[in-house]
Parts: structure tokens; C-alpha cells; sequence
């Protein structure tokens, strides 16, 4: 029977779960949870071992409502870089021998860490105040019309994501920017915001780019007015009839 002696002085902590069946944990965690880097060693038949994360490490990804089957390709890519299989089931897996398992070991830590790592920038993000206002005011207009994190490929080949899209005759790209505590505008949002909208439009996507802009201080939204206007329209929230009128037109 196996058992966790066999393993050697690895550094890692390791349980019998069955005969023949050892749990390995590692100090490492996943980036996008902190869950502790684990998997299975299976002794398959006398020379063959399997080891497996029992699909944990993507099981876990969908407990944070991070959406792994439209990142299979690159999930895949990111196993295969350290040797490991990436199953159908989301297993990541391999099989070895004795002499090679301490190998193997290391391949699969570095495999979960690295797909930990690629999905925490998955993760989706909390909606924002502002957004949350922003979208107070024009769901009840626009209804099935409006869609959420929406996302374009840009002329530079980068997947683009806008926290709204009109899905009308003349589709609109909406942008949003908060205001911090003294009213001035988050600026690494307008930059980025900026970039985002130029990309698109030289995509040529048929339709409007579209900023709202919370209301702060007057000198600061019109410096950053003035960097978005290039390649977009810029609507600084007031009054709700005034937005509602220009995502109508």
C-alpha cells in the first residue's frame, strides 16, 4: 500500500485518504481564492502513479463566478506549458513513475499557480457606487437592450470590456468614471478609458462610444472632458433625463 513516506523529503504536507491514495497540500495558494495548492497521488498499478487536482482548482475559479469553459483554450495552454493535462472534467492530471514523482510534483504546483494567478485577473470586479447608479437609471429604459460587461475586440487585438452596451439600431459603448472623496475624477480611469475608446474606434465598430462621468469639481471633469472627447462622446451625470435622452438618440 502507499503511503506518504514514499514521497520522500519534499517539503509538503501529505495525508492517506485511502489505500493507496495520498492528498499532497503545498504552502502555495491560489492566487484568485488563497486556498491552499493541493492534489492527489494514486498508485495506479506497481511503477504508474497518477496525480490529480480533482478538478479543484477550476471548481473553486466558478465558486468566485469566474467563468473558466470561455477560458479553456488558454487554461489549457497554461497546463501544457508545465507538462500537466488539463481534461475535459477540468482536471489537471499526469501520470509518472516512482523515480520521476518529486518531478511531477513540481509541475503540478507550478501548473495551479499559474492558472491561479492568469484567473485572479478574471475575477469579476464588484459594481461600483457609480455604476450601480448609472445603472438604476437607464435599466428600467432600456431593459433586455442593455447588456453588462460587454466585450469587443479592439485594432490592437486586445479584448476590450465596457460595463455597458446598447444593443440598438446604433449600438453604444459605454464607459464610466467616478469622482474620488474631492470630487476629481480617478484619472488612471480616464487614461484607461481614453485608450480604450481609441481602440475601438479605429476597429471601425459600427456605433457610439459613450463616457459618463460622475459630477465633481468643475476644473478637474473639464481637464478630463477634454482628453475624452477625441474618441468619445462625454456626458457628465446631472440629470438623468439628460443621459437618457442622448443613449436614446
Amino acid at each position: 500500500m502507499m503511503n506518504c513516506s514514499q514521497l520522500g523529503n519534499i517539503g509538503l504536507t501529505c495525508r492517506q485518504v485511502a489505500p493507496n491514495v495520498l492528498f499532497v497540500e503545498t504552502p502555495l495558494a491560489l492566487a484568485f481564492d488563497g486556498q491552499a495548492i493541493g492534489f492527489y497521488v494514486q498508485e495506479l498499478s506497481e511503477g504508474i502513479l497518477r496525480l490529480s487536482d480533482n478538478a479543484d482548482t477550476l471548481f473553486t475559479a466558478m465558486t468566485h463566478n469566474i467563468n473558466v469553459e470561455r477560458k479553456v483554450r488558454k487554461l489549457d495552454n497554461l497546463a501544457t506549458a508545465s507538462g500537466i493535462t488539463l481534461a475535459d472534467t477540468g482536471e489537471l492530471c499526469t501520470t509518472c513513475t516512482p523515480e520521476t514523482l518529486s518531478f511531477y510534483v513540481g509541475r503540478m504546483i507550478e501548473a495551479a499557480d499559474r492558472i491561479g494567478v492568469y484567473l485572479q485577473g478574471e475575477k469579476p470586479k464588484q459594481v461600483s457606487r457609480f455604476d450601480k447608479q448609472v445603472m438604476a437609471i437607464i435599466e428600467p429604459v432600456f431593459k433586455k437592450k442593455l447588456k453588462r460587461n460587454y466585450e469587443v475586440i479592439g485594432a490592437s487585438g486586445h479584448q476590450l470590456k465596457f460595463p455597458f452596451f446598447l444593443d440598438v439600431a446604433t449600438p453604444k459603448y459605454i464607459a464610466t468614471i467616478s469622482c474620488d472623496e474631492n470630487g476629481n475624477p480617478h484619472w488612471a480611469s480616464v487614461y484607461q478609458t481614453v485608450g480604450k475608446m481609441l481602440d475601438i474606434k479605429n476597429a471601425g465598430h459600427a456605433g457610439k462610444r459613450i463616457v459618463i462621468m460622475e459630477d465633481g469639481d468643475a476644473d478637474s471633469i473639464a481637464q478630463a472632458e477634454t482628453l475624452l472627447a477625441e474618441a468619445s462622446n462625454v456626458q457628465v451625470l446631472k440629470a438623468p433625463s439628460a443621459l437618457i435622452e442622448l443613449l436614446a438618440a
